[in-house]
């Protein structure tokens, strides 16, 4: 080759380099060791991304992102990510109308921010193709109420500590109606508590009802919504007034200090006679010097309203809807239960329907033969469980081995299991029918997700005792089925029971053969034995109120049992929980439901002898009509 040639050669590839793009020469991209996704890929994806991955920008800045907090398939995703060397939460919008949702989530966290509501700021938002991205500020050593509760969902209904947790989010919902703006989407993962300050999350659910504070009833509304997240014995008003108390401290405050610092309702745990008298009325130390007693705010409650100035009682004057306190009183009570009855009735019907569907909370696997739903989050744990039941039955240590059912109790092998519960988000997380605020855990031995111990569970199997029997079972919901979805309307009820971890039935297109259920193992004594069979004494304060906890939740709720046996029921720790749903039915005409309760109220006190002090208390306490 000659030298002419050669520098001709060497002229064109300079000239083609030059032509290049610049971000191809030195994309940071080509350097990474990591999968590198676009909005395209990532809308196609499955759940279980590898992590961690690059998110291909315009501009080519290198998005690492690190841990998944939430991923809905084909349509968002939020996660822990790192832009350079720092931290960043990074909420992408893809699938259809994705423009449209971040254009709604930078416009609710804007109304906060004007509002001086307290938000992660917004670092940018930028379009990508195929989707949208918005970076805002990592809140390091944060937890979202919903973490910081599930701890003590266990303890009976107002307990301080509770709702020393639980107090900074009701305080913080009335600082948003007293600015004009309501949560659509309101539930503790939206609250994001650090050191003292605590954070409103998604402002796609927020909206601005006015330029005024919101009007009685869309805060009652919004207000229901919140209250529905909690266990059922939170509704009764005595046990709720510390929380309606900090609402009213937010609703008034033009300044809301979210730290938990104790309230007077809050230092001990003292019924207060009703919350109404509090819910709009400014601390009395405020106008009238030494803040007087939990137990004689009810009778200075007429006092203490000459000391307001006129403003504020016309304001207050205005949602109550009468001329004086008393006046509303019965009102305001009234509606409140209402709009809490319809928030929890629409929770539940939406989370009825997750549970036999893929979802963020639940696996769905439908194969040849079999189907099987499994919450998500111990789905890899119970892989081998679900693959070969019967071989676990076998293994298992005998519980009762009928015709009709066999039950055994299994222990899964040490095992990590699968990184989406709680020990997964750091904040951010905000899953929007994750039952497991209102759902007291029943076994402290079952491993959460991430642990590494062994699980003892419950492994249940519907036998069909004949042919005939299986014929009349094939195109029927299976008991198993019916077990499930009536453990799960409790849960999220909060009503203690064992949770369903798993269900799987024989299935041939329509019809169905055996089934299994799995569920938590449940800790604590059964009643017969905690209660003697002779029923020779009558309940202490703490059993006479978790029986009566119990019963008035499941009547207001509609529901009966169909087999109350005092083997059925488990004291733990100050609460009731019910195994053995096979039965369990949701009322929806009263007819119906007041015929299945008295059933239900004449075998439980069957369960010990007539003129035993047991059965006379039960006699006396236990509701006869629903309530």
């Amino acid at each position: 080759m000659t030298c002419g040639c050669l520098f001709t050669k060497i002229r064109v590839i300079r000239g083609t380099l030059h032509f290049l793009p610049h971000n191809r020469m030195h994309n940071p991209l080509n350097q990474l060791s990591v999968p590198i996704y676009n909005c395209s890929e990532l809308c196609q994806a499955e759940r279980k991304l590898v992590l961690p991955f690059a998110l291909r920008r315009k501009d080519g800045t290198p998005l690492i992102v690190e841990t998944m907090l939430r991923h809905l398939p084909g349509k968002r995703i939020a996660a822990q990510a790192r832009q350079g060397s720092d931290a960043v939460f990074a909420k992408l919008f893809i699938g259809p109308h994705h423009a449209r949702r971040c254009q709604r989530e930078v416009a609710g966290l804007q109304l906060l921010t004007e509002a001086g509501q307290p938000t992660p700021a917004v670092i940018t938002t930028e379009a990508l193709d195929g989707g949208h991205l918005i970076l805002s500020t990592f809140i390091t050593n944060a937890r979202s109420v919903a973490q910081r509760w599930r701890p003590l969902a266990r303890r009976p209904a107002g307990d301080p500590v509770a709702v020393a947790v639980l107090a900074p989010m009701f305080r913080q919902l009335g600082a948003l109606h007293r600015a004009g703006l309501t949560h659509e989407d309101v539930h503790p993962g939206n609250f994001l508590m650090a050191g003292n300050r605590l954070y409103v999350l998604d402002g796609e659910a927020i909206r601005r009802a006015g330029p005024d504070p919101v009007d009685r009833a869309e805060a009652l509304r919004n207000l229901g919504m919140l209250r529905a997240q909690l266990p059922m014995d939170w509704d009764d008003p005595n046990v709720c007034a510390p929380l309606l108390h900090a609402y009213r401290e937010g609703y008034l405050s033009p300044t809301v200090d979210t730290a938990p610092a104790p309230t007077p309702f809050v230092v001990d745990h003292v019924v207060v006679p009703t919350f109404l008298p509090h819910v709009f009325l400014r601390p009395l130390e405020a106008e009238t010097g030494p803040t007087v007693s939990p137990g004689r705010a009810q009778e200075n409650t007429e006092s203490s309203q000459v000391f307001l100035p006129l403003e504020e009682r016309n304001e207050r004057r205005a949602f109550f809807g009468g001329d004086s306190e008393e006046d509303g009183n019965s009102g305001l009570d009234t509606a409140l239960q209402a709009a809490t009855d319809r928030a929890r009735e629409v929770r539940l019907t939406d989370y009825l329907r997750k549970i036999r569907r893929d979802c963020t909370l639940f696996q769905v696997d439908r194969r040849p033969g079999q189907f099987s739903v499994v919450l998500r989050e111990y789905a890899d744990a119970l892989a081998p469980v679900l693959a070969d039941p019967d071989a676990w039955v076998g293994r298992g240590t005998m519980l009762k081995n009928g015709r009709s059912a066999t039950v055994v109790r299994i222990t899964l092998d040490a095992a990590p299991l699968s990184t989406a519960g709680d020990s997964a988000l750091p904040h951010h997380a905000c899953p929007t029918a994750d039952p497991t605020l209102s759902s007291p855990a029943t076994s402290s031995q079952t491993s959460m997700p991430g642990g590494a111990t062994s699980s003892p569970l419950v492994l249940k199997r519907y036998n069909l005792k004949s042919g005939l029997h299986a014929l009349s079972r094939a195109l029927r919901p299976s008991r198993a089925w019916h077990a499930w979805c009536a453990g799960h309307r409790l849960r999220l009820l909060g009503i203690p029971t064992p949770t369903p971890l798993a269900i799987i039935e024989e299935r041939s297109g329509p019809l169905r053969g055996r089934a299994w259920l799995i569920t938590e193992w449940c800790e604590g004594t059964r009643l017969i034995e905690h209660f003697g069979h002779d029923g020779a004494r009558a309940p202490n304060e703490a059993e006479a109120r978790a029986l009566t906890a119990l019963f008035t939740s499941l009547r207001r709720a509609r529901i009966t049992h169909g087999d109350l046996k005092a083997h059925n029921l488990f004291w733990q720790d100050g609460r009731l929980a019910l195994i053995d749903l096979d039965a369990m039915v949701h009322h929806n005409r009263a007819t119906a439901d007041a015929r299945a309760w008295h059933k239900d109220r004449a075998r439980f006190l069957r369960n010990w002898p007539e003129n035993s002090p047991l059965h006379r208390w039960l006699d006396t306490a236990l509701p006869t009509e629903r309530l």
